[in-house]
């Protein structure tokens, strides 16, 4: 096979108004890959050692818009398994991930990828054409266009490379990446067989800049804590809460019936580096605001995040270590975001914004057009449907990026249009887990990979998926079904609780 990792060996992409600038090709060998345990969309923790591969970069242009976009196809030289696996990105990065990539490579994936025509995820270097005017052909490519353009390029090089199309296509993507599975399903129904769209930006360009509202009405109040409050707080919580389901094992499974007043934690002692400090009334505003859905605005704008979750992702600070002041953080695509779409101002401060300027800003006519471009909330999933497509969503209920009731109110979306929605189409929450991986609960094994392979080609709908994780602080491997929603595991009340079968799914909304 490496004799065919020639330029010469790919044909035309047969993409209407792309024009392809080059085809680079080079054999790599013994390509040692790691992939670290809990890594979203894994089909293994270990060490694959030894890979050969085809690298083709494939650079493309459409006429007149001045973008350069490179697709990355990954071809495995010796037991390529007759799929095509689509990596996505994250944050502003449209993907070409390494990490990302490996994840299918060592699975014996033929893999695609895509940088969307930006080197990196900092929209300095793609944002705006001039100062005061945005790159409306970049944010298409970033948005879905140039997504839909590698799927393609990707098919046409697994055909020509192996002389036969694969047997299947799959998309795995969290994050930016959930939202582009997303896209696929509403935009591009027929590529791909099934797709995994884990902790989707759903509203891409309504989520970026909601996430503001926390620290933003924190600088508007003046005043922000040090993070070990927050951290202290967050323990507290998870604490408190953590028995409600009836197991304590630093998880809530159940955030919805964990109810805390943080301000009545206010001058309580917690640890801060190497002494203690009374916990002040930033800390439990920050929790109150992160927590809870948005206080006088609508509960769209903000809808909160559960109960308990972490407060670094979007309420970060840091302090001066002599006077003591402190001051936010903020998640860097906020900024970017703020900075590049909404003020389109190269060197615009995030201080100066105010909530009232954020909630004004998403019923601007500008912003409506960007989410025509990068929103995935149409519930209509009928063409995915149809085209026999197959779709899982999985939501951490920890996580500190992105609330996880976005995903849950789109899934209900989609369930008010189409009863049948679990025939092609299931919605999973996983207690404990973070934003794509990290924190206490159980986290999918492969990302639910495997469970999308066995209804895609075997026709087996999933109704959990099994997860696994080290139980801190013993750091005892346990595993547990992440159930189907609206359906939630519960413990059966006696057996090792490290073991799957003494946990069954429970409806956690009682019907």
């Amino acid at each position: 096979m490496a004799s065919r990792c020639i330029p010469e060996t790919f044909t035309d992409f047969n993409l209407p108004g792309v024009l392809t600038v080059s085809i680079d090709t080079n054999v790599v060998t013994n390509w040692a890959v790691y992939i670290p345990p809990g890594t979203p969309g894994a089909n293994s923790s270990s060490h694959g050692a030894g890979i050969d591969f085809c690298n083709v970069t494939v650079t493309t242009t459409h006429s007149g818009w001045d973008d350069h976009i490179n697709t990355e196809v990954w071809l495995p030289l010796e037991n390529w398994n007759q799929r095509l696996q689509m990596s996505g990105g994250g944050g502003l990065w449209t993907g070409r991930l390494i990490q990302q990539m490996n994840n299918s490579l060592i699975g014996n994936y033929a893999v695609v990828s895509t940088d969307g025509g930006h080197y990196q995820d900092d929209p300095s270097t793609w944002g705006l054409s001039a100062p005061g005017n945005v790159n409306l052909y970049n944010l298409l490519d970033f948005s879905s266009l140039a997504l839909y353009e590698a799927a393609v390029i990707g098919k046409s090089v697994v055909t020509d490379f192996y002389a036969e199309p694969p047997a299947f296509s799959y998309f795995v993507g969290c994050s930016t990446g959930g939202r582009q599975g997303l896209m696929f399903a509403q935009r591009y129904p027929d590529v791909f067989d099934g797709i995994i769209a884990a902790a989707p930006a759903i509203r891409f360009n309504f989520a970026i800049i909601a996430g503001f509202y926390p620290l933003i009405s924190l600088l508007e109040e003046g005043t922000f804590p040090r993070q070990c409050e927050l951290d202290a707080l967050v323990k507290a919580t998870v604490e408190h809460c953590d028995p409600l389901d009836g197991v304590v094992d630093g998880i809530i499974s159940s955030p919805e019936l964990c109810k805390v007043d943080p301000y009545a934690l206010i001058g309580t002692p917690v640890p801060c580096g190497d002494t203690d400090v009374n916990l002040t009334w930033a800390a439990a505003r920050g929790a109150d605001l992160a927590w809870n859905p948005a206080q006088g605005y609508p509960t769209e704008f903000w809808p909160g995040f559960a109960t308990g979750t972490p407060l670094f992702g979007i309420l970060n600070t840091t302090c001066s270590g002599r006077s003591g002041e402190c001051d936010g953080v903020p998640f860097l695509p906020l900024v970017q975001w703020a900075q590049y779409f909404l003020k389109k101002e190269l060197k615009f401060d995030w201080h100066n914004l105010t909530t009232d300027e954020l909630y004004s800003f998403l019923s601007s006519p500008e912003n409506k057009l960007y989410e025509s471009f990068i929103a995935t909330n149409d519930p209509d999933l009928s063409a995915f449907r149809d085209a026999g497509g197959k779709m899982i969503t999985w939501h951490g209920l920890a996580d500190q990026y992105i609330p996880p009731s976005m995903s849950r109110t789109y899934y209900d979306s989609v369930t008010e249009l189409d009863p049948n929605v679990t025939h092609f189409y299931r919605y999973f929450q996983a207690p404990g887990v973070q934003h794509c991986l990290g924190g206490n609960g159980p986290f999918p094994v492969g990302g639910g990979l495997a469970s999308l392979i066995a209804w895609v080609e075997n026709g087996t709908p999933p109704d959990v998926l099994e997860a696994v994780s080290p139980q801190p602080p013993a750091s005892v491997e346990y595993h547990r079904p992440i159930c189907k929603y609206p359906c939630r595991a519960g413990y059966k009340g006696q057996g090792d609780l490290t073991q799957s079968e003494n946990w069954e799914c429970r409806n956690m909304l009682g019907k």
